[in-house]
């Protein structure tokens, strides 16, 4: 043992002077520390400068945040130079021999290399696409040409069905994917259901989510005023009126006006509706007719909208607050043409020969849709004959109407169900006996068939007092309008617009 060594070499000098006592006080005392961390299987603490030196390097070595940041793809990578590093000397102890390290002295050697960290976990790398349906095109071709398979196009199709099908596509409708490259699957979609409303779907959890959104919509009212000169269509489509609008000022004064007999060359008419624009600005569409005006023959027609505050839905008034509505809509369809109208006898273009044509044709394309006129329940909706796929609806205990030759029942009308007035409930086709696309309606009163447009319907309720005056804010806030217009050479459009409705 060291101890005994020490002994004999002492024994042997037969000498211990002071200078040999202090240096073997040291030795014992080392020699007890050494004794005490083999006991305690410790191992021995390198000096504080080469423990300094290897946390300078692990440090080094790690990826700094930015590094970090850059490998993610957050940030944008840039190119890195290659500095050189000054050699660095780390204390090494032999691990063999720990009880006698502090006998020898220390070796320095070359520092070995750090590890390079280990490389991150793939990143999923997102890629936004936005693409417009052409005819014929469905959504799962759409996605798979992006590289998602079928089987997740199907997944994202289910989780949809609850709220819109992505089975129903329409030329022009836009569809926004989020898609995860690495993965090939996508992240979330959004696609335009109407000017009003999105489909919004995204992957949460592992599970599909999807949802109808409330599109951010800016308001802006615009004023057109025109003489009629051929046919009330033809005039305000050519002054800037879209078709929509025109087919809402149809319904507004249909049940006093007669487009198709009545209006004279001459006629001048005033029309106010809203235009509503995206957040984006990447689209503007026509929204809520506020008030159509028609001076014709000396007579002032005019509809102004309003909605009552104890009312679900608004109706068309005189400037007296009169009620021009009715609990029937005046056309089951948007305004385009009547190509045959009720007749105890007209010759049958298919069968060839003459017969009642109890009802009116509404020459629209195919695919257009077609509205309940009230609320009623669904006696038929199913294929009958010479009518082709047809719905028959009961409103009350007098009144019932039908529509045929269908190209598609709309979803959800099955016999015994509840509609409401202005609901969709088929599109125009040409089943059965038709020789092209249009809408056959007909109406009945206890049983037997009537001219659905000389037909005298329920009139729609008028305005209590609370709300005639607030109805009377909006009459004078459509004239300011008229006003402004007439000033500006008969065409204003205001952005921002306050809403006359209110």
């Amino acid at each position: 043992m060291m101890g005994g060594g020490l002994a004999d070499r002492a024994s042997r000098k037969g000498d211990f002077g002071p200078g040999r006592l202090v240096v073997l006080g040291a030795l014992v005392s080392m020699a007890s520390f050494a004794v005490f961390r083999v006991a305690s299987q410790d191992k021995p603490m390198p000096p504080a400068s080469a423990r300094a030196a290897a946390e300078q390097v692990r440090y080094a070595s790690a990826p700094t945040p930015f590094q970090l940041l850059q490998a993610s793809r957050l940030l944008p990578q840039t190119p890195q130079t290659e500095t050189a590093q000054p050699a660095v000397e780390v204390a090494s102890l032999p691990a063999d021999q720990p009880a006698a390290a502090f006998d020898a002295p220390l070796k320095s050697v070359p520092l070995v290399p750090a590890p390079a960290p280990s490389p991150l976990a793939p990143v999923p790398t997102f890629k936004e696409v936005e693409h417009h349906f052409q005819s014929g095109q469905t959504f799962s071709h759409v996605i798979s040409s992006y590289g998602v398979s079928p089987e997740k196009a199907a997944e994202w199709i289910k989780a949809a069905q609850r709220v819109y099908s992505l089975t129903r596509i329409f030329p022009g409708q836009k569809l926004v994917l989020s898609i995860d490259t690495a993965s090939q699957d996508l992240v979330s979609l959004t696609m335009e259901v109407d000017a009003q409303t999105n489909l919004v779907a995204r992957r949460k959890d592992g599970a599909v989510v999807a949802t109808r959104e409330p599109v951010e919509l800016g308001r802006h009212l615009r004023v057109v005023q025109g003489i009629i000169r051929g046919s009330f269509y033809a005039s305000a489509s050519r002054a800037g009126v879209p078709d929509e609008v025109i087919s809402d000022c149809a319904e507004a004064l249909g049940w006093d006006l007669n487009f198709e007999n009545d209006i004279q060359p001459g006629a001048n008419f005033s029309v106010a509706f809203e235009e509503l624009e995206r957040a984006d600005a990447t689209s503007r569409t026509p929204g809520q007719l506020l008030s159509v005006r028609i001076v014709n023959g000396g007579k002032t027609h005019e509809g102004i909208y309003f909605q009552s505050p104890s009312s679900k839905t608004g109706s068309y008034y005189a400037r007296n607050g009169q009620t021009l509505g009715r609990d029937y809509l005046r056309f089951p369809v948007s305004f385009v043409r009547i190509s045959s109208g009720f007749s105890q006898s007209r010759f049958h273009p298919v069968l060839k020969r003459a017969r009642p044509h109890n009802g009116v044709d509404f020459a629209a394309p195919t695919g257009t849709p077609v509205y309940a006129v009230a609320d009623g329940r669904v006696d038929m909706a199913e294929w009958h004959g010479g009518n082709g796929r047809y719905v028959k609806i009961r409103h009350d205990d007098v009144y019932e109407s039908s529509y045929s030759h269908l190209s598609r029942i709309a979803d959800g009308v099955r016999p015994g169900g509840e509609v409401s007035k202005g609901q969709v409930i088929g599109y125009v086709g040409s089943t059965g006996l038709s020789t092209g696309p249009h809408l056959h309606f007909s109406m009945y009163k206890n049983g037997e068939y009537i001219d659905p447009m000389s037909a005298v319907m329920p009139k729609a309720k008028s305005l209590d007092r609370v709300a005639l005056e607030r109805f009377r804010d909006t009459v004078t806030k459509i004239d300011a309008a008229y006003a402004a217009a007439e000033r500006a050479g008969g065409t204003l459009a205001v952005a921002s617009a306050s809403n006359p409705r209110s």
